[in-house]
């Protein structure tokens, strides 16, 4: 049987405080693994905040981009390198804010998953 999974994507919705508050509060749940994605400034105080938690921090979105001046793109080898093991690929907002293809979105799970990385397809909303 799979592992049933909560996903909170918080796009840009959270502060630190906000942050902050929400893992202090939130409820393990049994035999359900808890994920939550911050925007990327908030990835590090997340999951230095959720250390002692059975909560898992995720990525929003991803570049193929690995090295280079791409000003605003985070790489997955950015976000593996800081522990980073999930990411949210073919979100709707991004498909259409960025007129990302289904080939590009197919490219990204095609390589996260060639690189022991975990991806969250979104197929629409």
């Amino acid at each position: 049987m799979r592992q049933k999974k909560i996903i909170a994507n918080w796009k840009l919705n959270a502060d630190y405080v906000s942050i902050k508050k929400f893992i202090d509060n939130i409820s393990e749940v049994e035999n359900v693994d808890l994920l939550v994605a911050p925007s990327y400034i908030g990835l590090l105080p997340t999951m230095n905040l959720a250390k002692k938690r059975r909560l898992s921090v995720i990525a929003q979105n991803t570049d193929l981009v690995t090295v280079g001046n791409h000003t605003g793109s985070t790489s997955w080898i950015e976000l593996k390198d800081y522990g980073i093991k999930t990411v949210i690929v073919g979100h709707p907002e991004v498909t259409k804010t960025f007129n990302e293809s289904s080939v590009l979105v197919n490219k990204k799970v095609k390589t996260l998953l060639e690189n022991n990385m975990k991806v969250v397809l979104c197929i629409d909303e």
